[in-house]
């Protein structure tokens, strides 16, 4: 609902990002090549042609992903309009729907704004997310049971999912931000070792009792993920506003 309580006059519209660990494994990457990708076209051609056909030009809301830019080169924050070099079927399927919206608005079909998060955190993740994941090692490890993680030598950019939903309000409230891509995080890095040893500080839970496990950064990111949210600031009025370490707790509360 709006500030006058009346409802917003748009449409969210995502699909989901899940995680085993740090990033998909290849296994989970094969699988969704086979399973999701050659299908996802059908639901959002269905869905624009749904929102063409709304009688108030409804601004739709696409959420995308950083991973639509494919791998970035450490100390960079990738901005909106680099061109994107997606790793994986994943990636690309992501793409191909933020170019999907973004070529539908373009022609006058609809009404649409891409924002591409970087990865979410906060009060209740996503199970198979890493942020999940983490959240459930350590209440395993919290209760005494068996606790195990695995973790690349990675830096990513989180962003707490209520800093998430208030960019959507804005992109949703303002019109210059119609046809346009913007980058939702915190314009912050965290190696993700320091993100386990903060989530053991907000917990509680020593990080001894959780069996740490090196991998490879392998997966959709690479070693380094970093958001360009100078679009947003610009387009939205919007900047993040809740820091990590109050998004890892609240997690961990609720």
């Amino acid at each position: 609902m709006g500030r006058s309580g009346r409802p917003f006059p748009y449409r969210l519209h995502t699909r989901s990002q899940t995680s085993r660990h740090t990033d998909r494994s290849a296994g989970s990457i094969r699988r969704y090549r086979y399973s999701g990708s050659l299908k996802s076209s059908a639901p959002l051609r269905t869905l624009l042609g749904a929102v063409a056909r709304l009688p108030d030009q409804a601004r739709l809301i696409h959420l995308g992903t950083l991973h639509e830019y494919g791998p970035t080169k450490a100390g960079q924050a990738v901005r909106p309009g680099a061109r994107p070099y997606p790793a994986n079927a994943y990636a690309r399927t992501k793409l191909a729907g933020s170019e999907a919206v973004l070529r539908a608005t373009g022609s006058g079909m609809v009404n649409a704004s891409v924002l591409r998060l970087a990865n979410v955190c906060g009060p209740y993740p996503s199970p198979a997310s890493f942020p999940g994941l983490l959240l459930r090692v350590f209440r395993d490890a919290a209760a005494g049971r068996s606790a195990s993680l695995s973790i690349a030598d990675a830096r990513r950019d989180f962003v707490d999912v209520r800093d998430v939903a208030a960019a959507v309000v804005a992109a949703g409230d303002r019109a210059q931000a119609r046809g346009q891509v913007m980058n939702i995080g915190s314009g912050r890095v965290m190696a993700i070792t320091d993100l386990v040893a903060l989530m053991a500080e907000v917990s509680g839970v020593p990080r001894r009792r959780v069996t740490e496990r090196g991998v490879p950064a392998a997966g959709l990111g690479g070693t380094w993920s970093l958001a360009d949210i100078g679009a947003a600031e610009r387009l939205l009025g919007w900047r993040p506003t809740i820091p990590l370490r109050d998004s890892l707790r609240d997690m961990w509360e609720t």
